[in-house]
Formats: C-alpha cells, sequence, structure tokens
C-alpha cells in the first residue's frame, strides 16, 4: 500500500482502479513486482517499480475506462470477478502493461 501511495498518490482515487476487483489485481501486481507472488515470506527489501509506473497506471486506466482495453479483460471485470481464471486474466493484463509494458 505503501508503494502505490508513494508512486500513484491521491490520483488512484479518479481511476478505474476504484473498482475494487481491478484494485485488487493492480495490488497483486505491485506486490509480485515488488516482492514475487510465491517467495518465502522472510524480510527482503523490495524491488523498486519502474521510474514511469505512475504513468502507466492512469494510461492504463484511462483504457479500462474507455473499454479500450481486451475485450477478455473488460468482461473479467464487469462480470465474474470472483472467478480465478477472470482475476488472472486482469492480472496478467495490468502486469503486461505496468511492469512488464
Amino acid at each position: 500500500m505503501e508503494e502505490l501511495a508513494r508512486t500513484v498518490g491521491s490520483d488512484l482515487a479518479n481511476t478505474a482502479f476504484t473498482n475494487r476487483a481491478a484494485f485488487y489485481a493492480l495490488f497483486a501486481v505491485v506486490y509480485d513486482a515488488s516482492f514475487e507472488i510465491g517467495s518465502l515470506l522472510k524480510k527482503k527489501k523490495a524491488v523498486d517499480l519502474p521510474a514511469n509506473f505512475r504513468s502507466r497506471v492512469l494510461h492504463v486506466s484511462d483504457t479500462l475506462q474507455m473499454g479500450k482495453a481486451p475485450d477478455k479483460v473488460i468482461d473479467a471485470l464487469a462480470r465474474r470477478t470472483t472467478h480465478k481464471d477472470s482475476r488472472k486474466t486482469v492480472v496478467d493484463y495490468l502486469k503486461s502493461r505496468l511492469i512488464h509494458g
């Protein structure tokens, strides 16, 4: 949460990530990028997010709000947010745009 507050700050309140499913996916992506999901739960220094992470978040938010993300991502956020495959679809999309993009 601190990393999101530091990089995106209060701008997060005006994004597509106010949607609970989208926010949880964003949080998972930030955690995975910082600490690696599945790693041992021992204290270690977080890996820094990309320097342009904030602008990427805002751009992806605009893409989601305008419905320009892939249909399967839009569908996953709109209907099947409790389905494991839907959550994975959103996380994978965000990871590709925010971390690897």
